[in-house]
């Protein structure tokens, strides 16, 4: 586990350089979140260095019951991911086996629905409210009016994740369009699905080495909602791993770069940090590393060309499971040295 009491303000970058002798990645990835929760938020913990203390300020983090720097506890999170999961859906708590929506729900019927994703750090749910206000946002976008406030999804999420195993957890909060007599027109009895599941680790390659995406031409019809229709974010994804790319980076016709699939996209450009605006589905964490970077660099949201990305000094991409994740190469053309740059490793 990783000590944060050292963690001074950045000196450079959205993730300053490592104290010496320390690992680098580890350092920037606590003071990163040093800076989101405060110091009340935090507690200090023993610093055991090696892999697993690398990595946990990124994706896996010391949980309920759960310090990735331990072996038992590797094991116990191998053995969670074994376990069945307790979901919730639409008034019952059961085994994620027997987790079932109806067949004539619009959800199924027509990919009519909206959801959000969110995780957790030292075993809570964090940034729970910004997720159901803008699960709200995106149910309201598409026309589906939830009977449920605000408050109680929140109490719901909680109570789900307190019925799963005590690990790092994901947590997607599905709404449908419910059942449709006719297998179109929506009944006013929308349907809620809460999912837990052990929070995905990914490579540490991509963090200190950089990562590939690829560009594809496409513009969400309803980019402001977090919406269940993935068609085209599955094909292009499968492209991109095909190609050795992590993502895929929306293009729309007027070659604006968009987003990602799942993700926001972020660029330097001399010494300015440029991210578009318009047209996209606003990230929780998209909006937390802006707030963090407006007290030390320039921001400008605004439109960002591809032949301007490609150009760009370092490109990073950001969502709530890979946080922020450098760039290192979009489609064929390389990002600036070909490495993470300072402000983004």
């Amino acid at each position: 586990m990783i000590r944060w009491g050292w963690a001074e303000p950045p000196a450079d970058g959205l993730h300053a350089p490592g104290r010496a002798g320390g690992d680098r990645t580890a350092a920037a990835s606590c003071r990163f979140w040093y800076r989101l929760f405060g110091p009340n938020s935090l507690e200090p913990v023993e610093d055991r260095g090696g892999p697993s203390a690398m990595y946990s300020g990124l994706v896996s983090y010391p949980g309920r019951a759960y310090n990735p720097g331990r072996g038992h506890t590797r094991r116990k999170a191998r053995q969670a991911h074994r376990m069945a999961n307790v979901y919730y859906v639409d008034g019952n708590f059961v085994p994620d086996a027997e987790a079932v929506f109806p067949i004539n729900d619009l959800g199924l019927l027509r990919g009519y629905g909206c959801f959000d994703f969110m995780r957790t750090y030292r075993g809570k749910v964090i940034f729970i409210k910004d997720h159901v206000q803008r699960l709200f946002r995106s149910a309201h976008e598409i026309g589906l009016e939830l009977p449920w406030t605000e408050t109680e999804i929140a109490d719901l999420v909680q109570e789900t994740l307190r019925r799963n195993p005590p690990v790092e957890s994901s947590v997607r909060v599905l709404v449908t369009g419910g059942p449709s007599p006719d297998f179109i027109t929506p009944q006013g009895k929308p349907r809620i699905a809460i999912m837990v599941s052990p929070l995905s680790q990914y490579p540490p390659g991509w963090y200190a080495e950089g990562a590939r995406i690829i560009t594809v031409p496409y513009s969400r019809p309803i980019p402001g909602a977090k919406s269940i229709d993935y068609i085209r974010a599955i094909l292009v994804l499968a492209e991109a791993r095909r190609k050795g790319a992590i993502e895929a980076a929306y293009v729309d016709a007027t070659g604006s770069v968009r987003e990602g699939t799942t993700s926001n996209v972020f660029a330097f450009q001399d010494g300015t940090l440029v991210t578009p605006d318009r047209d996209i589905l606003h990230g929780i964490t998209r909006g937390k590393v802006l707030a963090l970077a407006d007290e030390r660099f320039p921001v400008a949201k605004r439109e960002i060309l591809r032949a301007e990305l490609v150009a760009a000094d370092e490109v990073f991409i950001t969502s709530s499971n890979r946080l922020i994740v450098p760039i290192v190469r979009v489609d064929e053309d390389v990002i600036g040295a070909g490495a993470p740059g300072p402000r983004t490793r």
